[in-house]
């Protein structure tokens, strides 16, 4: 059955609720400063979703820029390389179809973004070092952590470190997360730049070497308006590393080459050009096209 069809194209009922069950948060975003959400309902997010990957397609194909099923599974291929995503595969967490998607969305926005464009050897070299944190991996921190509100609590915890307590053992008996507790505060490995770390956090573990607890830091107040307070215990610290040029060469003539061009926004304009001369019909009784 259709729920809509772009310029003669069907979508079908089995493709809009294979998008609903790929939906994720930042689906529903429609900017994070300040932090705003589409009013639409799943369904509806992901049958827009649906049409513009339709009329991305339909727009590349015009041109000629739809990507080769030669391209698609090469970069499948090297993608495959990478454990983490060979491990979501493995896992079933991600379909080799969904992988493949992906790549064939991902080739299509970039022919479409840098068609007619070039860059000289001096340009890709200016984008690399510019860019060169993005070409590697970043520091990594493994960390046990120990949450608590209170002055009461502090003293408490405070006493224990300067004692000697082993910090798993603080963290089981005091701490108030309940995620980390039982774990004897272990909250795994995290980037150093992760953006869900507040600031006054990642200030503090910069400054500690593995093994060293931290003291405590100041979060905003929880229910009562406690103060809450966090100890962090670095438990070991990765250095990030920086792939040379030489490595990603590819890597960087292609990051060079959409910035010349004007980034990713170009797709967006160039595709709803095409989409004002699009004939686009919603077949879901109660379902209309966002701008209607």
């Amino acid at each position: 059955e259709p729920v809509a069809v772009v310029n003669g194209e069907t979508i079908t009922v089995s493709q809009w609720i294979e998008r609903m069950k790929m939906l994720r948060a930042q689906d529903f975003l429609v900017s994070t400063n300040p932090l705003r959400f589409k009013s639409q309902y799943g369904g509806q997010i992901a049958l827009e979703s649906l049409i513009a990957n339709r009329l991305l397609y339909q727009y590349a194909a015009r041109l000629s820029l739809l990507p080769s099923n030669a391209d698609i599974e090469r970069e499948v291929e090297a993608r495959m390389k990478d454990p983490a995503i060979a491990a979501a595969v493995s896992k079933g967490q991600l379909s080799a179809e969904q992988l493949r998607e992906t790549v064939r969305f991902g080739q299509t926005v970039y022919n479409i973004a840098t068609v007619n464009q070039t860059v000289s050897p001096d340009e890709v070299k200016a984008f690399y070092e510019k860019n060169a944190a993005a070409f590697g991996t970043p520091e990594t921190w493994r960390l046990s952590v120990i949450r608590v509100s209170g002055e009461a609590a502090r003293a408490a915890v405070e006493a224990e470190i300067k004692k000697g307590t082993a910090f798993e053992a603080i963290a089981k008996r005091y701490s108030e997360d309940a995620t980390t507790k039982e774990r004897g505060g272990d909250l795994g490995v995290v980037t150093a730049n992760d953006s869900r770390i507040p600031s006054a956090l990642r200030d503090a573990i910069k400054t500690l070497k593995p093994g060293q607890v931290s003291d405590a830091i100041q979060a905003p107040a929880g229910p009562g308006g406690k103060p809450v307070l966090f100890f962090v215990k670095l438990v070991a610290r990765t250095d990030a590393v920086t792939r040379p040029l030489e490595q990603v060469q590819e890597q960087a003539r292609r990051g060079a080459l959409i910035e010349k061009a004007g980034g990713l926004a170009v797709v967006d304009r160039k595709v709803e050009e095409f989409r004002k001369t699009s004939k686009i019909e919603i077949k879901l009784p109660g379902y209309t096209l966002p701008e209607e």
